[in-house]
Formats: structure tokens, C-alpha cells, sequence
């Protein structure tokens, strides 16, 4: 079988229990199956995601210019995408350039299946694909939003978690609805 997973926010470091959890079945699936390993994540001093190659078939790698997290530049960042349907926790990896480079490769080659892992990676799956989509969802990234609106005190914080929260419920809802199958931790 070949696996085309497509991952926002990298795996490398393993620092994180996603991270951890996806390494993982990577590796595991990738001892029986072709596996491309696609993904696009900020930009980093000694990136270790091409190292990936001695365990994947295929390593496509997107690093990005993203603002560093919690500064000035990522208020901004937030701010431009203020706008867009989708919460900024998608349309902050979901470049053009990274949709461009995801339909470059399907291009190419032909999968038995496309894996989302995340929800961060779903503003660049083209669901009209005709190869079987698998939403990979270690969270219901929504409910996590619903909790910090829950629990804000700063006015600010508690409008923009509301915000996103309702974004993510819809984005969520339209992924589960597209999506061929559904994976959750």
C-alpha cells in the first residue's frame, strides 16, 4: 500500500504526545508500506526532518517562515488571517505554497490513501482528490477551544478563544463529513 501522510507543525523533534503518537505509527507503517512522509512546520536551526528519509520511502519537507509563537509578529500573523473561515490553527501552516507543492506531488505519484494527521493539516488536503482521505485526530482540537474561553479572564483572550473555537467546530465538522475514514486518539 502506498501512504501519503501529511503533517503540519513536523515531527522532529519527538516533543510532544502527538508527535510521539505519529512518529510511531509512522515507523511502524512504513515496515510494510510505502510511505511518503509530507509535511510543513516553522523553520528551524539544525532541522532534522530530512534524516527522516532513512526511514520513509519519501520525504517532502515545507519549512516555513512562521512568527515565533506568542510574539508580536504572530498577533499580526493572527490578525491577517482574522478573516478567513478557517481557525488560525490551520491557516497558520496552510500556505499557498504548501497546497502548491502538496498538488505538485500528487501530481506525480498515485496513493492508495492520503493521511491528515492533525487538523492543523486539513486546509491543504484537496478533498475533491479522488484518493481516500483518513482524518488522523489525536484531539477534538474544538473542545480544547471551548476550555480556554471557559477559563479566560483577560476580555481579549476569551473573545479571540471563543472565535476560534467556533472556527475549529466548523472546520472539524466539514473534515469528519469529507473525510473517507476518521482516526481518534
Amino acid at each position: 500500500m502506498k501512504i501519503l501522510w501529511v503533517k503540519a507543525g513536523g515531527l522532529v523533534p519527538v516533543d510532544t504526545g502527538g508527535k510521539i503518537r505519529s512518529y510511531n505509527i509512522l515507523r511502524e507503517l512504513a515496515r510494510r508500506h510505502s510511505v511518503t512522509f509530507f509535511s510543513f512546520y516553522g523553520a528551524h536551526d539544525n532541522d532534522a526532518h530530512p534524516d527522516l528519509k532513512n526511514i520513509f520511502d519519501r520525504v517532502v519537507c515545507v519549512p516555513l517562515a512562521l512568527p515565533a509563537p506568542k510574539s508580536l509578529a504572530e498577533m499580526r500573523d493572527y490578525g491577517v488571517h482574522l478573516l478567513s473561515m478557517q481557525p488560525y490553527g490551520i491557516t497558520k501552516f496552510c500556505r499557498p505554497n504548501v497546497r502548491l507543492k502538496l498538488q505538485a506531488l500528487l501530481k506525480q505519484e498515485t496513493y492508495d490513501v492520503i493521511l491528515c494527521d492533525f487538523m492543523a493539516a486539513a486546509g491543504v488536503i484537496p478533498w475533491d482528490w479522488p484518493t481516500p482521505k483518513v482524518l488522523f485526530t489525536h484531539n477534538v482540537e474544538a473542545t480544547i477551544w471551548r476550555r480556554h474561553f471557559q477559563v479566560a479572564t483577560n476580555p481579549i483572550w476569551k473573545a479571540i478563544s471563543w472565535y476560534e473555537w467556533q472556527k475549529m467546530k466548523d472546520a472539524e465538522r466539514r473534515c469528519l463529513v469529507l473525510a473517507y475514514r476518521v482516526l481518534a486518539v
